[in-house]
């Protein structure tokens, strides 16, 4: 067998294996999940899964890395600045539109994460790299003084921003992503430019 072959035989064990996962997820719960539950599921045996994996939770470790991998990769080229200058155009950020791309692309796999029956952990994890990769940007650029001055600690706008924007992605997939992901970083955009209050339009933007 070739390297290439080797190669191409793994990455769809894997595929197999993290679709299985997935569906079994939604039908019986993360908890309830075995190893025989996913080598039935996904039509392989015993011996391969653990060529590749040492138990059900070291599946769900590789898999939560690589997609937050690839997620953190794109916020780390978002500018804060750009989105405000977007949002008053009322044009979709494209640093955005990549994020909603991907989570779009990768829909299966985050809606069974943050569902009931997903991984509690999970949303913890994605503010904390939304903390670390997209709103470390946002501290740069406020004026630390005048925020102080406002009354709202830094600590907190993170926490409602994180917050925010997450409940906007969930609430995208539990409304079955009627709208599109262009759509979805037009309103992210102006959210985050504007504010919920001037994004609404119940005042005047700047």
């Amino acid at each position: 067998m070739t390297d290439k072959t080797a190669d191409r035989r793994t990455q769809r064990t894997k595929k197999l294996l993290r679709q299985a996962l997935l569906e079994l997820i939604d039908e019986k719960g993360l908890e309830s999940i075995t190893v025989s539950d996913l080598t039935t599921r996904a039509e392989i045996n015993r011996g391969t899964f653990y060529l590749h994996y040492k138990d059900v939770y070291d599946l769900l470790e590789q898999m939560q890395s690589e997609i937050l991998d690839g997620l953190a990769r794109l916020a780390m080229e978002v500018d804060f600045l750009d989105i405000i200058a977007h949002a008053k155009r009322n044009e979709p950020y494209p640093g955005l539109l990549s994020i909603f791309e991907y989570w779009d692309f990768h829909a299966d796999f985050f809606k069974a994460m943050l569902g009931p029956k997903g991984d509690p952990s999970f949303a913890p994890r994605v503010k904390q790299m939304m903390k670390d990769k997209i709103y470390g940007k946002v501290v740069g650029v406020l004026n630390a003084s005048r925020v102080s001055e406002a009354g709202v600690p830094l600590d907190y706008i993170l926490a409602y921003m994180t917050s925010a924007n997450l409940g906007v992605i969930q609430h995208w997939y539990d409304t079955g992503k009627t709208k599109t992901a262009r759509e979805m970083a037009t309103i992210m955009t102006r959210l985050a430019g504007l504010g919920p209050i001037v994004a609404s339009g119940i005042l005047p933007g700047s």
